[in-house]
C-alpha cells in the first residue's frame, strides 16, 4: 500500500492536472486509512474536473464509513447540486447507513438523525421519500415506546410530542409499509393509544 502510495505521489509532481491519477492516489490514501488526505486528494479531482461521476459520492462513502455522518451529507448536498441525477443514490447511502447501524441495531437516535439528514438531499422522488418517512416515523415510534416506559409525568411529556411526530412521518409513507408487510393501520392505532396514555398521565399530573 505504501509502495501505492509513494508511486501515486511520483506521478502528480509530474502530471498533477491528471485527474485520474488523483483517483487512483486518493484510494490508495483512503485504503492505508488516511482518510483526510484521502478525502483531499478527491477534492483536487473535483476542482480538475468538476463533472467527475464518482468523486463526491466517493468522498460521501467513505465519511459515512468514517462514522462522518454529518461531513458526508454536506459532501453529497454539493454532488447533487452539481449533479441531481444522483440524489437517489446518495440519500440511500445515508440510508443504508442510517438503517444498519441504527435501527437494525436499535440505536434510534442514530437511525433518526441519519434519515433526517437523507432527507435534506434536495430531488428525491416521492418513492424514496416515502420510505425515508416510514423508517424516520417506525424509529421515532420505537424509541418512544422504551422512553415512556416509566409512565411518569416527566416521560409522558417527553414523549407525546413524539409519538405525534412518528404519526405524522408515518402518514406520509405512501404504500412503502405494504412492501415491507408492515400493517400500516395497525401501527397508527397502536401510536393512537400510546398518544391518549401520555395526555391521561399528563392531565394527571396537572
Amino acid at each position: 500500500m505504501d509502495a501505492a502510495i509513494e508511486f501515486g505521489g511520483q506521478a502528480l509532481r509530474t502530471h498533477g492536472e491528471e485527474d485520474v491519477l488523483w483517483s487512483f492516489y486518493a484510494d490508495a490514501l483512503q485504503r492505508a486509512g488516511r482518510l483526510d488526505e484521502a478525502i483531499a486528494a478527491l477534492d483536487r479531482v473535483r476542482e480538475i474536473n468538476p463533472s467527475h461521476p464518482s468523486a463526491s459520492l466517493r468522498q460521501g462513502n467513505w465519511l459515512i464509513e468514517a462514522g462522518r455522518l454529518e461531513d458526508a451529507v454536506m459532501v453529497l448536498k454539493d454532488a447533487v447540486a452539481t449533479n441531481p441525477a444522483q440524489a437517489e443514490q446518495a440519500a440511500r447511502m445515508v440510508f443504508n447507513d442510517a438503517y444498519q447501524k441504527g435501527y437494525q441495531e436499535k440505536e434510534y437516535p442514530y437511525a433518526i438523525a441519519g434519515m433526517t439528514m437523507a432527507k435534506e438531499l434536495p430531488g428525491l422522488s416521492e418513492g424514496l421519500m416515502s420510505q425515508l418517512n416510514f423508517w424516520h416515523g417506525f424509529s421515532i415510534y420505537q424509541a418512544a415506546v422504551v422512553e415512556q416506559e416509566p409512565q411518569t409525568l416527566g416521560s409522558a411529556r417527553s414523549t407525546l410530542p413524539k409519538f405525534q411526530e412518528a404519526m405524522g412521518l408515518l402518514g406520509q409513507s405512501g404504500d412503502y409499509p405494504g412492501t415491507v408487510n408492515v400493517n400500516l393501520a395497525q401501527v397508527l392505532e397502536n401510536l393512537s393509544t400510546y398518544v391518549e396514555i401520555q395526555e391521561a398521565i399528563i392531565k394527571r399530573g396537572e
